[in-house]
């Protein structure tokens, strides 16, 4: 004699989804069709997306010096020892070609790492904004006030954000700020992940100069690492961060099933898969 079990659903719970701890970097980028610039900074200051926008490098203290890379995918990086200040002078990494067109779609990444006990803040990847004081076109860096990843840019007279995600000392960090003028807005990302957006306004040009690395303007440099530098015309996804960056993409760890007329029970179920 057969039986039919019937079972009520009571109670289903997911848990909150938990990104990697750090990231695992697999290779170098390629340029496509809108990169501005690639630097992977091995060993020189060459851009390698073929426009000949190479960097120039000022050292005369020797305070910039290649080292060790996020990994062996990606050979060396560029590391900076100490504070860089002072007006003109001062070892400087910059280069006068990476100015935002002023319309358009606009992605500034890298590979970047501050160590263990960093103290003040750091812009990698900041455009100056010549003889208009504070009010650079782009900035990517690390904010030591709300002590996050931060993207900047100045349009409209104002900045606009975000600051957001969490920035841990002593590890590789991927960020990329994303300027997406079809949205009128700003995103962060860190590890691939989306942490901030907030709406923003086209960048001013306003007579813009030169895109210092690592700090190598005014303020707090050091000591910091950077590597592959990333610039595009368009507004770049984790999908396209994943060509160097392998990192976990959270799914469901857990679901809780209440199951009326049996008392509680549970099942877990845990799955995990990257992204190639």
């Amino acid at each position: 004699m057969g039986r039919t079990i019937v079972l009520v659903l009571g109670v289903c719970l997911l848990a909150p989804p938990v990104f990697a701890e750090s990231i695992r970097v697999i290779g170098e980028y390629a340029p496509d069709a809108h990169t501005v610039a690639l630097y992977h900074l091995n060993g020189d200051v060459l851009d390698s997306s073929g426009n000949g926008r190479h960097l120039t490098l000022q050292n005369a203290t020797g305070n910039f010096s290649y080292t060790t890379g996020a990994s062996a995918a990606v050979q060396n990086a560029l590391a900076t020892a100490g504070t860089v200040t002072g007006w003109p002078g001062g070892d400087r990494l910059y280069s006068s070609q990476l100015r935002y067109p002023g319309s358009g779609d606009w992605t500034v990444e890298a590979l970047v790492y501050l160590p263990v006990g960093y103290a003040g803040g750091m812009y990698f990847i900041q455009h100056y904004s010549e003889h208009v004081a504070g009010r650079d076109q782009y900035r990517l860096g690390y904010h030591s006030g709300t002590e996050t990843a931060m993207w900047r840019t100045w349009g409209g007279g104002a900045f606009h954000g975000p600051l957001a995600g969490e920035f841990s000392f002593g590890e590789w960090h991927h960020l990329a700020g994303v300027y997406d003028a079809s949205e009128g807005k700003n995103l962060l990302y860190v590890d691939g992940a989306l942490v901030g957006e907030t709406p923003a306004p086209a960048m001013d040009a306003m007579g813009s100069w030169n895109t210092y690395i690592l700090g190598s303007w005014f303020g707090s440099a050091g000591p910091a690492m950077i590597d592959e530098i990333r610039i595009s015309t368009i507004a770049r996804t984790p999908e396209d961060f994943s060509q160097i960056v392998r990192g976990e993409i959270p799914e469901p760890s857990s679901l809780v099933l209440a199951l009326a007329g049996f008392g509680v029970g549970a099942l877990v179920w845990r799955r995990k898969r990257r992204v190639a």
